[in-house]
């Protein structure tokens, strides 16, 4: 006898998987139209949820990644390391907005993450990217640096580039900034973060 359960989980599976081939072309509005197609069935799906916050941090809807994080965290209290992955994703969606009192469980989160999973490139990037958010830059160039070099993935190569355009930027070496910028550029010319570090290197100060 077919299992309803199984049935209904390998349809909503099917709906994220779609979205994250899209996802891998860079065709996030595509993939938008699957999830919200999946959601609208299954507006409860773990997976789906997932998918659909990673989505809308490639859109820069930020505030709508955040929420769907957040959907997700109650039902990882039994799952350690989905937690930690979680806990990561909020952290670096805060980072990514910015708002003082975001930053500060950016650094609760991002640090919880750490403890658990600190040999995931994508951890250390998040604490990296807080780090820097919250101004201790000079820890930041090297985890960073670290980070890019170990990932494996071109699209999260190109986010840590920018990352380290911006830090470099913020404490003068604005020469580091420009060759991490086309660095970036090299690993993902869509990369959502390239105009936010080419803004930093325009805004910097002369002889800074």
């Amino acid at each position: 006898k077919a299992d309803p359960n199984r049935a209904t989980q390998n349809h909503a599976a099917g709906f994220a998987l779609e979205s994250a081939m899209c996802q891998e072309k860079k065709q996030f509005d595509e993939a938008s139209s699957w999830l919200e197609k999946g959601l609208a069935l299954y507006p409860d799906d773990l997976q789906l949820l997932l998918t659909q916050g990673l989505n809308l941090l490639y859109l820069q809807r930020f505030n709508g990644a955040r929420e769907c994080f957040f959907k997700v965290l109650p039902r990882t209290d039994k799952d350690r390391s989905l937690r930690s992955l979680i806990l990561n994703n909020i952290a670096y969606t805060d980072a990514l907005i910015g708002e003082p009192e975001l930053l500060m469980e950016a650094d609760r989160y991002s640090l919880e993450a750490m403890t658990n999973l600190s040999w995931m490139p994508s951890i250390k990037g998040t604490r990296g990217t807080v780090l820097l958010e919250l101004g201790k830059i000079d820890e930041v160039v090297p985890l960073l640096r670290e980070t890019m070099q170990t990932h494996d993935n071109l699209i999260n190569k190109a986010e840590n580039a920018c990352w380290l355009a911006i830090a470099e930027t913020r404490r003068g070496n604005l020469n580091a900034g420009r060759k991490y910028l086309n660095e970036a550029r090299k690993f993902d010319s869509t990369c959502f973060l390239l105009e936010r570090a080419q803004n930093s290197l325009d805004g910097a100060k002369p002889g800074a």
